[in-house]
């Protein structure tokens, strides 16, 4: 077996359109399907937060993170963003890929320099992250009881 894959989807969900996000799971499926049938176990990371979900639609790049604001601020919706993992699990199950785990956004910092916690410039305290995990888990949760 291969063990453990870890496929990042930051770009993924920086499309301007949720139904692209599916399209472009769907698109990469058959390489996530070979990787499985080798014995992968894959890791999805569901990082940065969509534009049309940002609570920032400031495009500047935050420095020593090479990430745009609205990317690395809290979303304007965590329902939208529940909705959109619930998606994503459901098309994972839909493509033979229910084995595949969701790692939401594994540190709210920055992503090349781990001192520099990204959250906490952008909207001054972790409590944002804390409840984009949640809904993250709970949207997860409705297609995996």
């Amino acid at each position: 077996p291969l063990g453990f894959v870890r496929l990042g989807l930051g770009a993924t969900f920086t499309v301007t359109d949720p139904a692209n996000v599916i399209q472009r799971l769907r698109e990469a499926s058959p390489v996530l399907q070979r990787l499985a049938a080798r014995g992968a176990t894959l890791i999805l990371e569901v990082q940065r937060t969509s534009p049309w979900n940002s609570s920032s639609g400031d495009g500047s790049i935050i420095p020593g993170s090479g990430w745009p604001v609205f990317a690395a601020s809290p979303p304007s919706d965590y329902s939208r963003r529940r909705t959109l993992l619930r998606d994503v699990s459901a098309e994972l199950l839909a493509l033979g890929l229910g084995g595949a785990w969701l790692e939401t956004w594994n540190e709210p910092g920055s992503p090349d320099n781990p001192e520099t916690p990204v959250w906490g410039r952008v909207v001054g305290h972790p409590r944002p992250f804390s409840f984009l995990l949640c809904h993250a888990k709970t949207g997860h949760r409705r297609t995996r009881p």
